[in-house]
């Protein structure tokens, strides 16, 4: 019996179902790892987990010998975010574990996980797979077309049978009083006191009201609100907080603590894993639909870019009309998450709780894109 380990797996994912399904092992036959526990490779559920990784991580043309890959089991032949590769793998059998978790390649839509778009009618291509990681949803793609030409309440009812359907698998509750954070740019006032000589300055925070979700009046566009309309943005900690209102280096900012006055149910994009989704084609397009809307709601926008929060505004008023009271996501700026709230007076302000900070530096993080070649064909 071929058996992989959770020693083997680098996915969290994978390593989690290995130890929820797999037994003791002496010792694994690919890696070496002594008492560890492995899973038989013939496993279904291991085999379709396996293969919606390989559909999550890499696109069709990466592997496909067709269309310029080296074949599925050569992804493995280096490092790879599937599985720990070392010199000290046994590299015939974990290619035998392989082969057996990936002898399916075309599977029905709602039975199994395909690894090839194959053809359609006619003998006619069909579109390649493109990675789950980097794709995004061609429904949200026509809602985004659509809301470029029409008024949202127009497109509203589309939205609404998109997205209702997830409702119950996006449900999470904040419980009474959970502490979140608030921050501002700028502060009160600050004064020196009369034995610093001039040096020294004390400030006094923003809080209450002043640090807290502006009137409807003077509410701003944001990333989940039109103008006019006043949310709450809230964040799991006081770093993300302060990332999130993105401040340059030198100024100062303002932080309080909310905390909410009743239970409220949120739509959570947090949470989504690709083990609620692995086991058909059909989960993983509904996987990918509830990616792409996390992906939205996390990815930074310039400031002079804000026009296209009109997406994100459009879904966030989905959710609150199916009765979501806010949204909770993760933070592209720190490693918090983010609750966006639909009514501001579920959360009082903590007396006490203020303080001031002075940004000290920002770090960047830059990835390289491919450049355009001279003799490439370009859609």
């Amino acid at each position: 019996m071929t058996t992989l380990c959770k020693n083997c797996s680098k996915d969290i994912s994978l390593k989690w179902l290995i130890e929820e399904k797999g037994t003791n092992c002496e010792q694994c036959s690919i890696c070496g790892q002594t008492d560890t526990i492995a899973l038989n490779c013939e496993d279904n559920d291991l085999t379709q987990l396996f293969k919606a990784l390989i559909r999550y991580y890499y696109s069709e043309w990466d592997y496909n010998t067709h269309w310029g890959g080296d074949g599925l089991e050569y992804l493995f032949d280096r490092e790879n975010p599937i599985l720990n590769y070392s010199s000290i793998i046994d590299e015939d059998i974990l290619n035998d574990a392989i082969m057996i978790m990936i002898d399916k390649v075309y599977e029905e839509y709602e039975e199994g996980v395909t690894l090839y778009a194959g053809y359609g009618d006619g003998g006619k291509q069909n579109m390649l797979l493109k990675s789950i990681n980097s794709d995004f949803d061609y429904r949200l793609s026509r809602l985004n077309s659509k809301l470029n030409k029409k008024n949202y309440f127009l497109v509203e009812p589309e939205g609404i049978d998109l997205i209702q359907e997830y409702r119950s698998v996006l449900e999470s509750f904040v419980e009474e009083n959970t502490q979140l954070f608030r921050a501002r740019i700028g502060f009160s006032k600050n004064k020196t006191p009369l034995w610093g000589f001039g040096e020294e300055s004390h400030y006094k925070p923003y809080r209450n009201s002043d640090i807290g979700a502006p009137p409807p009046m003077k509410a701003n566009t944001g990333r989940m609100n039109r103008v006019g309309v006043s949310f709450l943005y809230l964040a799991s900690d006081i770093n993300t907080a302060i990332s999130e209102v993105r401040p340059y280096p030198g100024q100062i900012v303002s932080t309080g603590i909310f905390k909410n006055k009743t239970r409220i149910s949120v739509a959570d994009f947090n949470s989504i894993s690709i083990l609620n989704y692995y086991k058909n084609d059909k989960l993983l397009d509904d996987f990918l639909l509830l990616k792409s809307i996390e992906k939205l709601f996390s990815q930074p926008i310039p400031p002079d870019k804000q026009h296209k929060y009109h997406l994100t505004q459009f879904i966030s008023d989905i959710l609150r009309k199916l009765g979501f009271e806010g949204i909770i996501f993760k933070s592209s700026l720190s490693l918090g998450t983010n609750l966006t709230i639909f009514d501001p007076d579920i959360f009082e302000y903590i007396e006490g709780t203020g303080s001031v900070s002075k940004v000290e530096k920002l770090q960047y993080a830059f990835s390289s894109l491919k450049l355009m070649e001279e003799n490439e064909l370009y859609m």
